[in-house]
């Protein structure tokens, strides 16, 4: 019997180590697989950084040899913007000429005047939130959760019982989903005893028996044409809410929703060409649209942006157009009588009673972008490095006129003492050397030649400012929404998309919570005579307070 115990015994022993064995192959296979996983990631990073460094070899071969086209067309294939390509070509040349602590500040200097800033430092970005100080807490509900610990908490030193030792308050910010609420309007129906035809119905809003509520059309409104949400997105987001809303049926609301709220849009277009100043800025973009022209021409679709100056009502107007034609500015501003301040494109030219003021930025740049394709020794003594300066005087003067508010009257006499006498030596300057240079700097002074009647506009009124950059931020909201949802389907909805898109871009000027203001006025639209529609419009004193964000 003792010898049997002691075989089981031994047998036990066995199984287990066999058993221990079996479990430490296993953890040495997945050890292996990690090292493996590692080594392929490791051997990717190797990878892309060997490509990076023969992009970047290259790069400094072509540049060495100035054939700046190949430069923009490598860096595109590699996912870097055009915008972004001159300060890469830029930051390789200033790496490889400049060698001294002069020529790193001449470089400095350069790259600031390309900029059109001076040596004075500019305040950064605003530090991140860390804390909740700077919260609206009447807007945020609070609560207090106290964790439960354990009755007995041992040290893991020494085994001892832990005691209480005062509080922890760790604050945390909690997001609670939004909800959808289902809500049944019991109506009651009357009917005519004598000749059995409905006499009264009440209606329960401005969308009569469609399932779309006001505050829900406000909420896919600001989700598309504030917060650029495609309506494939909004889909998705609705359905985790436990409402599966297809795109079809969004689509549909945000057509309603758009014909209910053309009579205000009409309202604006009125105001915009009766601004009081006379001055209107505008610029385009291209927005497709799949049924509204042939495959080839859907890149020739455009949408025309219009916006009244820094000292009126703010308004800002979007508008379709087949192409880029002259035709929808006549449209537009047909009952228009004064200045409109663009960029070079002719397409604005010769409209009834309009005055066309030209952008001194993009005639600035045409230099600049000569400027970045030189070597940092040959740039200071560049025509064009000279030209962007004396036009960056033009901007210091402007810059103070701001510093000190002045009023667009005071501004136009500090033009006439100032600006003026810099403006006539820049055009007696580029007509005297005109003959003399070559492309590409002839082309950069025939553009200002070709425009020097624009130029010189800014001269005639305060209230013109020296560059467009206002419809061009106005654009960009646009560009935006377009880069997500990517084109219109019909004319139907590219219109839409422009009539709401107005009124949101001008509510969020005007300073209004968008979401309030569009659920506010869809509630009110259909309860108010048409006298006192003008009461609804974003830039409406009547406007309630509190739909209003405060700005600090």
């Amino acid at each position: 019997m003792q010898v049997n115990i002691c075989d089981n015994s031994n047998m036990n022993d066995k199984e287990e180590l066999e058993k221990q064995i079996r479990e430490k192959e296993i953890e040495i296979k997945k050890l292996e697989l990690q090292i493996a996983e590692q080594n392929k990631k490791i051997d990717e990073v190797e990878g892309e950084r060997h490509i990076q460094e023969l992009v970047i070899e290259e790069l400094l071969n072509i540049i060495e040899k100035k054939d700046f086209q190949r430069v923009s067309q490598i860096l595109r294939s590699y996912g870097i913007k055009s915008e972004k390509a001159d300060v890469l070509v830029n930051e390789a040349e200033v790496i490889k000429e400049t060698s001294s602590n002069e020529e790193k500040e001449t470089a400095k200097e350069i790259e600031n005047v390309l900029k059109g800033k001076d040596d004075k430092k500019k305040p950064g970005r605003k530090k991140g939130t860390h804390n909740y100080q700077d919260f609206d807490l009447s807007k945020i509900s609070t609560r207090d959760e106290y964790i439960n610990s354990p009755n007995e908490i041992k040290c893991d030193a020494c085994g001892s019982l832990m005691k209480e030792n005062g509080e922890e308050v760790i604050t945390k910010l909690v997001w609670i989903p939004s909800r959808f609420e289902l809500v049944r309007y019991h109506q009651k129906k009357y009917i005519c005893p004598n000749c059995d035809e409905k006499t009264y119905k009440d209606s329960v809003d401005v969308f009569d028996d469609n399932l779309v509520s006001p505050s829900l059309a406000a909420n896919i409104v600001n989700y598309k044409y504030n917060y650029a949400l495609p309506l494939y997105r909004q889909e998705e987001i609705y359905a985790k809410l436990g409402v599966p809303i297809s795109r079809v049926s969004l689509s549909k609301y945000v057509l309603l929703t758009a014909e209910v709220l053309t009579p205000l849009f009409e309202l604006m277009l009125k105001d915009l060409v009766n601004t009081s100043t006379k001055v209107l800025q505008a610029d385009e973009t291209t927005f497709k649209c799949i049924l509204d022209s042939k495959k080839e021409d859907r890149d020739k679709n455009y949408v025309f942006v219009y916006s009244t100056s820094y000292y009126d009502q703010r308004i800002r107007i979007y508008s379709y157009s087949k192409n880029r034609s002259v035709n929808n500015p006549q449209e537009i501003l047909k009952d228009y009588e004064g200045y409109l301040e663009v960029d070079g494109y002719d397409g604005y030219n010769n409209i009834a009673n309009v005055k066309t003021a030209r952008c001194w930025v993009h005639a600035r740049r045409k230099y600049a972008d000569i400027v970045k394709t030189l070597k940092e020794n040959q740039k200071k003594n560049s025509i064009a490095f000279k030209l962007v300066k004396k036009i960056n005087e033009l901007f210091k003067i402007e810059e103070e006129c701001k510093r000190k508010r002045l009023t667009p009257n005071q501004i136009l006499e500090e033009r006439k003492e100032k600006s003026l006498p810099i403006v006539n030596e820049y055009f007696e300057y580029i007509k005297s050397i005109k003959d003399e240079v070559s492309d590409p700097l002839l082309g950069a002074i025939n553009y200002s030649l070709d425009l020097e009647e624009g130029l010189k506009m800014f001269l005639e009124d305060g209230h013109i400012p020296l560059d467009n950059n206002l419809s061009e931020r106005t654009v960009k909201p646009f560009v935006i929404m377009r880069k997500n949802a990517l084109f219109a389907y019909s004319n139907e909805g590219a219109i839409a998309s422009c009539i709401l898109m107005s009124i949101v871009q001008t509510a969020k000027e005007n300073f209004l919570d968008v979401e309030k203001y569009l659920s506010y006025v869809l509630n009110k639209i259909n309860t108010i005579k048409m006298s006192e529609l003008k009461d609804l419009l974003p830039y409406s004193s009547n406007i309630p307070k509190d739909l209003i964000v405060n700005v600090k």
